[in-house]
């Protein structure tokens, strides 16, 4: 995770997970022969300057560019103490910036799950409000504020595969449908059937 704050022609960023690289692997990006060859010579530590730093294993800190002069933020200015008062100021920037947003990335996850949990009781999420017009246009809701619904209708039914319900689809009147809602930390509804 990390944050960062703007201040026009400067930018600073905070980083949290400095043991991840700047850039992860990708088979996709490592199919393309000039990355092949820039990986081959990150590995024989061949490269150096801004190629280098592309490849860099773990993030600093803290990161402050001058995007006047370094547009493509390759030139950590953090320890230069030429700056020090500009990387202050951002610092104190996104500092109150994180509070006047109530960021909870720093609370201990346990804290977290109790604002999420009273009581420590997990909440399960609202059942599915499946509603079909004379024109079988199947329009579904949920009452649990976030929740994203999936569906499964005739073939797919009890396959695993859900989609997404985005906006009303279109069904034959015989038709089977179910219906399931899910948010991020609750248990999942029952399923609904029309």
């Amino acid at each position: 995770m990390q944050r960062s704050v703007l201040d026009g022609r400067f930018v600073y960023i905070k980083n949290f997970m400095t043991e991840l690289p700047l850039i992860f692997r990708n088979k996709y990006r490592e199919q393309i022969p000039m990355n092949k060859k820039l990986i081959d010579m990150d590995i024989k530590g061949e490269l150096s300057g801004d190629a280098a730093y592309i490849f860099m294993k773990k993030k600093p800190v803290e990161e402050l560019y001058d995007l006047k002069t370094d547009p493509d933020e390759v030139h950590n200015l953090a320890l230069n103490p030429v700056y020090e008062a500009k990387l202050i100021e951002l610092r104190t920037a996104l500092s109150k910036w994180q509070s006047d947003i109530d960021d909870q990335g720093f609370k201990p996850e346990s804290e977290i799950i109790k604002g999420f949990w009273p009581e420590m009781i997990q909440p399960v999420t609202s059942d599915v409000k499946i509603e079909i017009n004379s024109y079988s246009l199947v329009k579904m809701s949920c009452d649990t504020k976030g929740a994203s619904i999936g569906y499964q209708t005739e073939d797919m039914i009890g396959k695993g595969r859900w989609l997404l319900y985005t906006k009303p689809i279109k069904i034959k009147p015989t038709q089977k449908l179910l219906a399931r809602a899910i948010r991020i930390g609750y248990k999942a509804s029952n399923i609904t059937l029309n």
